[in-house]
């Protein structure tokens, strides 16, 4: 069985900027439909991050041999962003997203070190994107549980 999965690994990552842009998207109209303030408020600063560094790479021909300060700039403002949510929000899932946001941040420091190849400092930036839209699908579906329940509950006598 690992073997297989091995032999589809490198199908796998020619297609994950696709994986990934049809999951931000989903999420995006999950946010869009069901979402409060703080997961529409989200899932525009990660499109907007995922599309400003893109449009970084592109412009100023990143390869990943060394500390990428364009990309360090647009990471640093959207964890600002995610970390202003968290402070603001009464919800808990923001402080997650911040989290990544951070770790991601943090792992632009990884070209210092020796020996470290260009494929794993991408992969280190972007590994953490999935886990902020997993994070950010879970706060949606709790907001929207959360804000059913307030409709619901309120109008049921349970006796």
């Amino acid at each position: 069985m690992t073997d297989k999965l091995v032999a589809y690994l490198p199908l796998l990552l020619t297609f994950r900027p696709l994986l990934y842009g049809f999951l931000m998207w989903s999420v995006c109209l999950y946010a869009g439909f069901r979402g409060g303030w703080e997961e529409r408020i989200a899932i525009s600063v990660i499109v907007v991050n995922t599309y400003t560094s893109v449009l970084a790479v592109a412009f100023f021909q990143l390869r990943y041999t060394e500390v990428e300060l364009p990309l360090v700039a647009v990471d640093a403002a959207m964890f600002l962003l995610l970390y202003g949510i968290a402070l603001r929000s009464k919800k808990f899932w923001p402080l997650w997203l911040a989290a990544f946001a951070g770790v991601a941040l943090l792992s632009h420091l990884a070209p210092l070190m020796p020996g470290m190849f260009s494929q794993l400092y991408y992969d280190a930036t972007a590994l953490w994107s999935y886990p902020q839209l997993l994070v950010l699908a879970i706060g949606i579906a709790n907001h929207r549980r959360t804000s059913v329940c307030r409709i619901n509950c309120e109008t049921r006598r349970w006796s």
